[in-house]
């Protein structure tokens, strides 16, 4: 989920955003009218901002404490339901066209869990559609999106460092449509293979609300999903609507499901992952009945390699990572070339102004001008 960061917010008043908000959606939404305005109203501009509007709008009490922040949220809600009435209808455009093709694509993250656990779409922000397809459609499901007037969007390519292309469509208006189509769960080769294609298609759930031809991933999956999803590409962010995710999905979940996520998390060695995840959920919202499950969780994870990238800070942590999760040294060869050295089409694209004879120095270039990003964050805020 991309999201915008007013300059008014320090980072040191987000986080305290973050917990005020957390603490409403918990049930205790006293301190949203208890701030001063002057704070209530930089509150609502990081809630508007994280557009999590209509989210916390049902979780404010309708008394005259709140008037101003439910005054602000309304207005922020409204734009909300009309940006998820538009992506809804784009979605279900590219789910006629798979699905008149014979392509059964598998929702994934919040795509899905927008017509699932929510009881309202627009209360889960998204901006782009994730979904999984089979290895042998990719060509046919490229070319489908490119009739739909998307275009491919430029990102270095390699089998080792990318197991997910990515095609834009902006409208008239400039509303920006994406679709995130993965050969795999995750980048990060730690992750990747965790869930295949035909696992998901296996026990996916029908989401009419949305379109006949819509498939998302189980329950069960999606719990998994959305606590590897927060660590393989967010690195332990405390995103709210990640969390809030997990909490729901927790809350949703009945005895023979929890039997399964512990029995795939032992399959899969996700113990340590996913047990952190709803952890996290926990600190953040409370309990929501799983204790039992996450001490199972924990217990089988002491007999598991510690989960991967939960500590990662950098890109070149999760580059190392992946590297270690590699079998042999040609795999990891290949890897490191892939990161550093794209093929030269990506370079025509990248550098459009490069004369064809300085494209070979341009790698040069942009090794140079990258290395600073390997040691800085590595939080990628995309759309869940």
């Amino acid at each position: 989920m991309t999201v915008r960061r007013s300059r008014e917010i320090e980072p040191m008043n987000e986080g305290r955003y973050r917990l005020l908000a957390a603490a409403a959606l918990a049930g205790d939404a006293a301190a949203l009218g208890a701030l001063p305005e002057a704070d209530q109203r930089l509150l609502v501009r990081w809630i508007v901002d994280q557009r999590l509007s209509t989210l916390l709008l049902g979780a404010c009490p309708d008394s005259g404490e709140f008037e101003f922040v439910r005054t602000a949220l309304s207005k922020g809600a409204r734009r909300e339901t009309l940006l998820t009435a538009l992506q809804e209808r784009e979605l279900q455009r590219v789910l006629s066209a798979l699905g008149a093709a014979g392509i059964v694509p598998i929702l994934l993250k919040g795509a899905v869990l927008a017509y699932t656990v929510y009881p309202i779409a627009a209360q889960r922000p998204r901006n782009d559609s994730d979904f999984m397809i089979c290895d042998e459609d990719a060509l046919r499901v490229r070319a489908i999106l490119e009739g739909l007037g998307y275009e491919h969007a430029i990102e270095t390519e390699g089998t080792l460092i990318r197991s997910q292309f990515q095609y834009r469509r902006t409208e008239t208006s400039g509303l920006r449509h994406a679709c995130d189509v993965h050969l795999k769960l995750a980048n990060p080769q730690a992750y990747a293979d965790a869930f295949t294609y035909d696992e998901l298609r296996d026990d996916a759930v029908r989401l009419p609300a949305l379109h006949e031809h819509a498939r998302g991933t189980s329950p069960v999956h999606s719990l998994v999903i959305a606590s590897i999803h927060r660590i393989a590409h967010h690195y332990d962010d405390p995103d709210l609507a990640w969390l809030w995710d997990i909490h729901l999905l927790a809350k949703s979940l009945d005895t023979g499901e929890w039997e399964r996520v512990v029995i795939v998390a032992r399959q899969k060695q996700l113990s340590g992952v996913i047990a952190h995840s709803l952890e996290r959920a926990r600190q953040t919202f409370g309990g929501a009945g799983c204790d039992d499950v996450t001490r199972q969780l924990a217990r089988a994870a002491s007999d598991e390699p510690p989960p991967p990238l939960v500590s990662s800070r950098t890109v070149l942590d999760v580059a190392l990572s992946d590297s270690a999760s590699l079998p042999t040294w040609a795999a990891r060869w290949e890897l490191w070339r892939q990161h550093l050295f794209p093929p030269l089409s990506y370079l025509r694209v990248r550098y459009p102004g490069c004369p064809a004879a300085l494209l070979p120095f341009a790698y040069a270039y942009r090794i140079g001008r990258g290395a600073p990003k390997w040691l800085r964050g590595a939080h990628d805020k995309a759309a869940p």
